[in-house]
């Protein structure tokens, strides 16, 4: 699977986080969404809201392991690097962005995907891609 991987430089605007931010996807029926994400703070499982074109909702469960952690929920890893940077500067500590996939019903037609609210740990998206039916 290939993604969009967003900017790296200092400030861009590269993640979404689980603040009950919703994405707008392009309508269509989606078996699956393919996630690039990690947790700060700990490791999170929560509902996120599917909102289908008929105004109808369904949960997915979202659950991503804390970066500096090994995969908790069946991730893959997508990357790993062996430092991260903090606001000191650089320390060795290995880092993680994994690879969830998330179960839709592809009998509805999704429009967005409403983030679970929450304040710490805190889910990061990097990336999302939809898999099967049409406009995948």
């Amino acid at each position: 699977m290939t993604f969009l991987f967003p900017g790296s430089t200092d400030g861009a605007k590269n993640n979404v986080t689980s603040r009950g931010t919703v994405i707008a996807v392009p309508h269509g029926h989606y078996r699956r969404l393919r996630l690039l994400g990690a947790c700060h703070g700990g490791s999170v499982g929560a509902d996120a809201v599917a909102a289908y074109a008929d105004g109808t909702t369904g949960t997915v469960k979202i659950s991503l392991t804390d970066w500096g952690r090994t995969p908790a929920y069946g991730e893959g890893v997508a990357v790993l690097t062996t430092q991260r940077i903090g606001t000191a500067g650089p320390q060795n500590f290995p880092v993680r962005i994994f690879h969830q996939v998330v179960d839709l019903d592809p009998a509805r037609e999704l429009v967005s995907l409403k983030l679970p609210n929450q304040s710490y740990p805190l889910m990061h998206l990097f990336a999302m891609s939809r898999e099967g039916g049409s406009g995948s």
